[in-house]
């Protein structure tokens, strides 16, 4: 711990004591370390609660060892917590997209990641990842599920969603359903819905309530703010899709 925190040659101080991370002044002093966190407990290490604080009796804690290299569990968490913010300052299009979705992770598997792993489990399979069920709310105990990637395609905000008999299925599984080559089935439909000139039309953002959010003078700055795909907006200006990053979108007049 103090090592990581004051040590420049340490591996870790990098990650630790390289960005700012201390020891409370009191754990300074073994004995008053040891009286606040005991023993150390076999096949654990000193962990933090939030990896932006320090160390301190209130954000510490045992944690039991875990591989994180080799680990998958492990890696599928922490992608979840880059994605919403949680850790690092990722800019990737995704990660720009939850933000403006305010697509979050549940609290208590923020910083805990045997909590996380206890209420989701192991992943049936190597081709299993965390799928949200619904798309437009964040990762939490109800709300995920592991998927293979054939179900989390068809569970993809941007699929082009439509409704036949009063059932509602992807183009995929319509297409599936029918027999039907979705190569052809897709290019007559985004021929269907194609747009002209949408990118300066005046446009405007909705939540599923139909809560007016933003008005853009064109889809290209609706996408660059939003870091929702162009294309995805127009499809659904267009009609081709209900909604496109979990916003409603409609041409202004």
């Amino acid at each position: 711990m103090m090592n990581r925190c004051y040590t420049p040659t340490n591996k870790d101080y990098p990650s630790v004591g390289g960005r700012g991370v201390e020891v409370c002044a009191d754990w300074h002093n073994y004995e008053n370390f040891k009286a606040d966190m005991g023993d150390k407990p076999e096949g654990t290490l000193l962990a933090r609660y939030c990896d932006g604080l320090g160390f301190t009796k209130d954000n510490t804690y045992w944690q039991t060892k875990i591989n994180t290299r080799t680990n998958r569990l492990y890696s599928i968490w922490k992608g979840i917590r880059r994605r919403c913010g949680v850790i690092g300052l990722s800019r990737s299009e995704r990660a720009r997209s939850y933000e403006h979705r305010h697509i979050t992770i549940d609290p208590d598997w923020e910083y805990d990641f045997i909590k996380f792993a206890n209420d989701v489990g192991q992943p049936p399979s190597d081709v299993h990842t965390i799928d949200r069920i619904d798309n437009d709310l964040g990762y939490f105990p109800s709300n995920v599920r592991w998927a293979t990637p054939k179900e989390q395609a068809n569970n993809r905000s941007n699929n082009i969603i439509i409704e036949m008999h009063g059932e509602r299925k992807t183009l995929q599984e319509w297409c599936e359903y029918f027999g039907a080559d979705r190569r052809i089935v897709d290019g007559r439909w985004r021929s269907l819905f194609k747009v002209t000139n949408f990118k300066n039309q005046a446009c405007a953002q909705y939540t599923l309530d139909g809560e007016l959010v933003q008005k853009y003078p064109g889809v290209r700055d609706a996408a660059i703010d939003t870091g929702i795909k162009q294309g995805t907006i127009a499809k659904c200006l267009s009609g081709g899709n209900a909604s496109a990053g979990g916003y409603i979108w409609r041409y202004e007049n």
